[in-house]
C-alpha cells in the first residue's frame, strides 16, 4: 500500500503449471493383409496408475472393452485413444491408422501349350512369374499344390490356376488346354487294275498338305514304294498298298488299298490283218507275250462264234496267223512268259 508520501513497493509472483501430462506412444506403420484376423494395440505412457482409456474409431471395428488399455481390433481403419490422468485431469489423445495392404498378386505371367496331337496328354504349363504381392509364392492347379513352374502330361481340358502369396493373398486365372483335329487319311477302299497296269495312287486328309511333313507309301512286306502325296503303282500280283502321312506336330495317320490285280490274259485277234491296206491278209506273229502262266484256254472266234479251241497251251513256237489260219503243228504247245 502506497504512504502518505506516495512511495511504491512492488513484488511479482510466479505461477508455474505444474501440471503432469501422461505421455503416449503408438507403435505405427501397421498392415492389414489378406491373412489379417485381428490386430492388437497397446500404446505406451510414462504413468502405468490412475490413467483412464477411451478408444473409438470411426472406420475401424473394435472387438474388445474400448476403456482398455490394450484394445483388440478386427478390420482396417483408423483408431483414436484418449488417456486422462484421473488425479489432475490432464488429457493425452493419439491417433493409429491401419490400412488394407494394396500390394496383392495381380497377374500370373505364364504360357499354356496345346497337346500335340488329338487323343494325347501332353499339353504344357509354364508359370514365368507373379505381378503383385509378396513372395514367397505358392500354386495350385485345380485345387492341388504344384512344386515346379514347369507343369508337363496336362490332358485336354479347363484348369483353374491360383497364387498364393506369404499373406495368403490369392489370384486365379482360368485357361484351357486344346487339341488339335485327328488326322485323317482317306483312300478307296479296293481297287482293280488290269496286270502290269500302272494307276496313280492319291489320298484325302483334312490337314492341308502344307501341314503334312511326310508321306510313306508300303506294301504288304513293308517296303517302301514312294514318299510323294501320289504314287505311280503296277503290280503283277495283289496285295495291300498302306499310306502313312505324319503332320508338322508328329500327329500320324494310315489308311489302305486293297489292289486287285486281273490275271485274266486278254488276246484279240483281228480277222482282218493289212496294214498295208492292199486288201491281202498279212502275218499277225505273236513272240514272247509275257505272261507268267500257263494258258487253260485259247479260242479263235469269227465273229461271236468260236472257231477252234486249244487248251492248256505252254512252251513251243510262237503263234502265227493269216487272216485266220492258225499255222500251228499238233501237240506243240505256245508258253506265254516273262
Amino acid at each position: 500500500m502506497a504512504s502518505a508520501s506516495r512511495c511504491w513497493s512492488d513484488e511479482t509472483i510466479t505461477i508455474q503449471d505444474k501440471m503432469i501430462y501422461p505421455d503416449l506412444m503408438l507403435e505405427q506403420g501397421l498392415k492389414w493383409h489378406c491373412n489379417t484376423k485381428a490386430v492388437e494395440i497397446t500404446p505406451l505412457t510414462n504413468l502405468d496408475k490412475n490413467l483412464d482409456y477411451q478408444w473409438t474409431s470411426d472406420d475401424g471395428k473394435i472387438s474388445s472393452d474400448p476403456k482398455d488399455k490394450k484394445v483388440i481390433v478386427e478390420a482396417p481403419g483408423t483408431y483414436t485413444i484418449q488417456i486422462t490422468d484421473v488425479s489432475n485431469g490432464c488429457i493425452k489423445k493419439g491417433q493409429l491408422t491401419i490400412p488394407e495392404e494394396q500390394n496383392k498378386p495381380s497377374e500370373i505371367v505364364f504360357s499354356a501349350v496345346d497337346v500335340l496331337c488329338h487323343g494325347e496328354s501332353n499339353g504344357v504349363l509354364e508359370i514365368f512369374k507373379t505381378v503383385g504381392g509378396f513372395g514367397p509364392f505358392n500354386y495350385t492347379l485345380n485345387g492341388m499344390a504344384i512344386q515346379s513352374l514347369l507343369e508337363e502330361d496336362l490332358s485336354v481340358g479347363k484348369y483353374n490356376l491360383e497364387v498364393k502369396d506369404q499373406f495368403d493373398c490369392t489370384y486365379k486365372v482360368e485357361f484351357e488346354i486344346s487339341e488339335p483335329e485327328r488326322v485323317e487319311v482317306r483312300t478307296p477302299v479296293e481297287l482293280s487294275i488290269a496286270f502290269n497296269e500302272s494307276t496313280d495312287l492319291t489320298f484325302v486328309s483334312n490337314y492341308p498338305n502344307s501341314e503334312i511333313a511326310e508321306v510313306l507309301w508300303t506294301n504288304s512286306k513293308g517296303d517302301v514304294l514312294g514318299n510323294d502325296l501320289s504314287l505311280s503303282y503296277s503290280s503283277d500280283f495283289s496285295d495291300i498298298i498302306y499310306v502313312d502321312i505324319t503332320t508338322l506336330n508328329g500327329c500320324a495317320a494310315r489308311s489302305e488299298i486293297k489292289i486287285n490285280v486281273d490275271t485274266e490274259l486278254k488276246l484279240y485277234f483281228p480277222n482282218i490283218f493289212s496294214p498295208n491296206n492292199d486288201g491281202v491278209n498279212d502275218r499277225l506273229e505273236f513272240l514272247k507275250i509275257k505272261y507268267r502262266r500257263t494258258l487253260t484256254k485259247l479260242s479263235f472266234l469269227t465273229g461271236m462264234a468260236i472257231r477252234s479251241t486249244m487248251q492248256k497251251i505252254s512252251h513251243s513256237k510262237p503263234i502265227q496267223m493269216v487272216g485266220m489260219a492258225l499255222l500251228m503243228e499238233k501237240k506243240q504247245r505256245l508258253a506265254f512268259i516273262f
